[in-house]
């Protein structure tokens, strides 16, 4: 289980190995709606990348907090804007 795997890597690997493995585990993390270990992968996710802040929304979503959750919600949509139209004009 990819879970598991990524869990695994996070425990031996260094902080490096958590910047690249948090992308993936917090992926896994909300596939089986494990909103713990989902926060505990969001911390090495940096606040610019758009998939962490769709996975922090979640994680508000999660605990019933609205608020916050909408403004992650917007940042995301405004990264993946960006990269949008950066594909496109290529």
């Amino acid at each position: 289980m990819l879970s598991r795997a990524a869990d695994e890597a996070w425990e031996r690997g260094s902080a490096e190995v958590h910047v690249q493995v948090a992308p993936f585990a917090a992926g896994a993390a909300h596939n089986i709606r494990d909103w713990k270990l989902l926060d505990k992968y969001l911390h090495a996710i940096p606040p610019s990348d758009e998939d962490g802040n769709f996975y922090r929304a979640i994680s508000c979503v999660s605990r019933g907090n609205w608020a916050d959750a909408r403004v992650f919600i917007v940042e995301a949509r405004k990264q993946v804007n960006i990269l949008f139209c950066l594909f496109v004009e290529i």
